[in-house]
């Protein structure tokens, strides 16, 4: 079975989080439940650490920004993120599910994934990951986590 941080991540969202489970990933209950469930520790200690890095950046006082702002890709972020997901991300920021700031956090935490390549579904997930426990960003999550479970592409209120 082919594993990855994404893999356990997911696992943790739809599975644990799920159960109204406060997650704590340095509960040794959760680290079991995902031994049980398949996957291998380096695999569930590097998807902690993505997470770890994700609370760094939740810790700092970031606030919905709705300065426009023009991103532009480097090459390494080119040849990761395909035009497809990087589209899906600038649509996202259009209809102002994404602001900048957390634009940066999303595209952050999608480099620091595993893959050689990031398919659209992946940015669905790390976007749905980051915004669960964005202070004033509620919204956006439920808009996205429709997106993401209904497939369809609808207006935010």
């Amino acid at each position: 079975m082919k594993q990855d941080v994404l893999d356990v991540l997911m696992y943790l969202f739809e599975e644990v989080a799920v159960e109204g489970v406060e997650l704590n990933i340095d509960d040794d209950t959760v680290v079991e439940q995902l031994e049980r469930a398949g996957f291998d520790t380096p695999e569930i200690q590097r998807a902690f650490r993505w997470l770890d890095d994700l609370i760094a950046f939740e810790g700092s006082a970031l606030e919905k920004s709705h300065v426009p702002s023009i991103r532009v890709y480097d090459r390494q972020e080119v040849l990761k993120i395909g035009t497809e997901s990087r589209g899906l991300i600038q649509h996202l920021e259009n209809v102002g599910v994404l602001d900048p700031l957390i634009r940066e956090l999303v595209i952050d935490r999608l480099m620091a994934l595993d893959a050689e390549k990031i398919d659209i579904d992946d940015v669905k997930w790390v976007i749905m990951v980051v915004l669960i426990n964005r202070p004033g960003f509620e919204a956006e999550f439920a808009w996205m986590e429709d997106f993401v479970y209904d497939g369809g592409t609808h207006a935010l209120h």
